[in-house]
């Protein structure tokens, strides 16, 4: 079925436009869920990402964020660029689509997290969406603030996120837990 929602961008959410998707968009974004079975919540993971990646280029051809560039300082004050709110918003509106959808079988969507100033990681403050695995009850950033739009996002321990982790971290150590 088409979809439709709300789509959030200009920092901070001060632009929302309502935006719809067609049904061949819809079945576009979900590809990654309909081409092998998801037997494992690793795996689920996976199809989030590569979800999320879709819909950003979908969602970005029409709202004119086609451009936004991974993080806020290399992109600041350009046509189209988002902030980790709108960011974090967005994908947990997608997430809520999968879920609506009755996709997800071994996550859920859980609210928004934050870190930064106001934790006791310090630094700039930060959200992201989050999912929830059933059996364990782990919590996992869905970031997808740290790239360029229609790039997967980073999914990893909440933990971890919230210790300040950064895509740099994986250049240093050569592994991560963060799906990509």
């Amino acid at each position: 079925a088409a979809q439709g929602f709300t789509h959030c961008q200009g920092y901070g959410c001060r632009i929302e436009s309502d935006v719809y998707l067609t049904k061949d968009e819809w079945q576009l974004a979900l590809r990654a869920f309909n081409l092998v079975p998801i037997e494992n919540p690793s795996q689920e993971r996976m199809a989030i990402a590569i979800y999320i990646g879709e819909m950003e280029k979908i969602v970005g051809a029409k709202t004119d964020t086609l451009t936004d560039v991974g993080g806020t300082f290399s992109g600041f004050a350009k046509p189209g660029q988002l902030d980790c709110q709108d960011e974090a918003t967005n994908t947990g509106t997608y997430l809520s689509l999968l879920d609506n959808e009755g996709l997800l079988r071994f996550h859920s969507v859980d609210k928004m997290a934050g870190r930064g100033f106001f934790s006791l990681s310090g630094g700039w403050p930060h959200q992201s969406a989050t999912i929830i695995e059933g059996n364990s009850g782990q919590v996992y950033a869905v970031d997808s603030w740290f790239e360029d739009n229609g790039v997967m996002p980073y999914i990893l321990p909440i933990e971890q996120w919230k210790d300040g982790w950064s895509p740099s971290d994986i250049s240093q150590t050569g592994e991560d837990q963060a799906v990509r």
